[in-house]
């Protein structure tokens, strides 16, 4: 009892404190306030469970000591913290090395080490690939092969070829793969002189591929092979079987649309493109693949479609010349002075792009000389001339500016005669220009329109049994002549004869045309005079009058519809003949002055001199 006295004053003390202190720590942080709260919990005021150890504790260690004495109970020793956090850090490193950063350092030295191949410095290479295999988890021989496919696609082969000698497992299939890629890569690149097989090293790897199985990668390039030898028909088998093995992949898709195209199987190419736009991995539309379907709707007659198809290519890819140039031929189709702007246009864009293909600036030359620009025409036709002096199209260019604008027919004939010559020695050699268009017309020179051209010029030079002659020729091949209709064709025939001195035969051509309903009133009046001349010129006076009286009604018909009070585009030598006729004039001594002499020409572009 004396014991319990003594007590109760102390705890009694010990709470006013305790009080006072709480009442000083009110503006503390809530959390310290938990603590303090947490600190007299583990203190049991209850007398009923109070021990002898705790009324021992409270005689010996004052209040505050016991608060701190339990606060560092409860602490963790600091040396644990210290290890956790350590431990966790590393953990986290670990795994952020190996599933991040890794994978990161490896893609950063590859792109450096492809950056410095494009650099053509190898060592530099060589070192900054070794670093990437620092950081790569898998096997090195995958690297390996990956950049010597780098290397292949940039054509550095002997580098790739470097790369994959390093490669540990000489079985690695992706290894034969890239060999095979790169014997092919080098036979397109390989000099004249290089007498290596390399397409029989290339076939080698695809066999050692096959020892592991016939393989989509090894059916690929065995076609790439076969098209190299030029044996498209195998070229085709094979990528067709590589498809079948590779569904999803589009290389043999793209790879065989080039094939029909060059086989001209324009349906196999179409139904090829249309399987490539359903793959789940189609790439989209590019270029090549719009101008494979110009082409297609070209071989099917569908211009309009095909143009289209040029015109999205060159928007994705302006910078291809051969799309500019397949729109100019397709507007030179219709030979009109309506396309001549667009054929220029686009053979202009062309030229910027290949300023010195002499084909090219002679079509480009021709087209200014339909629009009248005769300074421009002979500039681009010299141009062509000077880059190269064989080509018969700009010597027939050439003749015809001498025949047409300057009527200078000795010169004209000196040109068509050399440019037949050069066609046909070039011909003989089989050396022609493959210049064939896609829209099936070719921009060769077509021989038989150079010939009438050229006995047009025969005529006008006098040289007259010549010109009857190439005219002979070239009825003989009516399938020939779609340049020129058969009623000019027969009356410069007529003419011919007329000027030969053969009247019978020119009679009959005349007569032949005046039963054509193709013939306008005023070339009606034409032939009737100059039937009247030939039976002039055999001395039949009787059928001369006949005609030239027959002739001279039809003009005064033709004033009176015309409304016309004089001769007004319109001959003067009918009624000049018919009067001769009955005169003491003088005998004819230049059969010119009295027959329709001027024969016809399809030469439809008339110019002046600019």
């Amino acid at each position: 009892m004396g014991k319990d006295n003594l007590d109760f004053p102390n705890i009694t003390a010990l709470l006013q404190q305790t009080a006072e202190a709480v009442e000083k720590k009110k503006k503390e942080p809530e959390e310290e306030q938990s603590q303090l709260n947490d600190i007299f919990t583990d203190f049991n005021f209850d007398d009923s469970s109070s021990t002898e150890d705790d009324a021992l504790l409270e005689d010996v260690i004052p209040f505050e000591e016991a608060v701190l004495l339990q606060q560092k109970k409860q602490e963790v020793p600091r040396w644990i913290i210290i290890t956790g956090i350590t431990l966790a850090t590393s953990i986290i490193l670990l795994i952020t090395f190996m599933f991040g950063v890794s994978p990161l350092m490896y893609a950063y030295y590859l792109k450096k080490a492809q950056e410095s191949l494009e650099q053509n410095n190898s060592q530099k290479t060589s070192e900054i690939l070794n670093k990437s295999l620092f950081y790569y988890k898998g096997a090195p021989d995958e690297v390996y092969v990956n950049f010597a496919k780098e290397c292949w696609n940039r054509n550095r082969l002997l580098e790739a070829e470097q790369y994959l000698n390093l490669i540990q497992n000489r079985n690695f299939l992706p290894m034969f793969n890239i060999y095979s890629k790169v014997f092919i890569k080098k036979f397109d690149l390989k000099s004249p002189m290089d007498t290596t097989d390399y397409l029989e090293k290339a076939m080698g790897y695809c066999d050692l591929m096959d020892k592991s199985g016939v393989s989509a990668e090894s059916l690929y390039n065995r076609a790439e092979i076969y098209f190299r030898r030029n044996e498209l028909d195998r070229a085709v088998d094979y990528f067709e079987r590589a498809r079948s093995y590779n569904p999803q992949d589009p290389a043999p898709y793209i790879k065989l649309r080039r094939l029909y195209l060059k086989l001209n199987d324009f349906e196999k190419a179409l139904k090829i493109q249309i399987s490539l736009d359903q793959l789940e991995s189609a790439p989209p539309r590019d270029a090549e693949a719009l101008a494979a379907l110009g082409q297609i709707f070209i071989a099917k007659g569908d211009y309009k479609k095909a143009e289209e198809f040029y015109k999205a290519s060159i928007k994705k890819n302006p910078e291809q010349p051969e799309m500019y140039l397949q729109l100019a031929r397709i507007y030179k189709r219709e030979n009109s002075l309506a396309n001549v702007d667009l054929v220029m246009e686009n053979y202009e864009e062309y030229l910027k792009r290949k300023p010195n293909d002499p084909y090219v600036l002679t079509e480009l030359g021709y087209m200014k000389y339909k629009k009248g620009n005769i300074k421009e025409a002979a500039l681009k036709l010299q141009q062509s001339l000077a880059l190269n002096p064989t080509l018969p199209l700009t010597h027939y260019y050439i003749a015809k500016i001498y025949t047409y604008i300057f009527n200078n027919h000795n010169y004209a004939i000196k040109e068509y005669e050399r440019a037949i010559d050069l066609y046909q020695k070039q011909a003989s050699l089989n050396t022609l220009a493959d210049t064939q268009s896609l829209i099936g017309q070719s921009d060769e020179m077509d021989l038989f329109e150079v010939k009438f051209h050229y006995a047009y010029s025969l005529y006008n030079n006098n040289n007259f049994e010549e010109s009857l002659n190439l005219f002979s020729v070239l009825e003989n091949n009516p399938d020939k002549l779609s340049f020129v209709d058969t009623v000019t064709l027969s009356y410069n025939i007529a003419n011919s004869y007329l000027m030969n001195e053969n009247y019978n035969n020119s009679i009959e051509y005349y007569n032949r045309l005046l039963k054509s309903t193709k013939i306008n009133e005023n070339q009606r009046i034409n032939l009737l005079n100059n039937i009247g001349m030939a039976y002039n010129m055999m001395n039949i006076s009787d059928s001369a009058a006949t005609y030239f009286w027959q002739a001279c009604e039809l003009q005064e018909d033709y004033l009176d519809k015309a409304k016309q009070d004089f001769i007004k585009n319109t001959s003067k030598k009918p009624k000049l003949n018919f009067k001769r006729l009955f005169s003491n004039a003088s005998r004819i001594l230049n059969l010119k002055d009295y027959v329709e002499w001027e024969i016809l020409t399809p030469e439809k572009f008339k110019s002046s001199i600019q």
